[in-house]
């Protein structure tokens, strides 16, 4: 493997988890508004 195939692919990783992070504070913003619509 070289080293730009190794680069590549740690930023292909580094991609990814950005898009799963984003995923989950989006899912973690929806569950907290609809925890404030039940207390109300």
């Amino acid at each position: 493997m070289s080293k730009e195939d190794a680069e590549k692919l740690l930023k292909a990783l580094a991609d990814e988890e950005k898009k799963t992070n984003q995923k989950m504070q989006q899912k973690q913003v929806k569950v907290g508004t609809v925890k404030i619509k039940k207390d109300w």
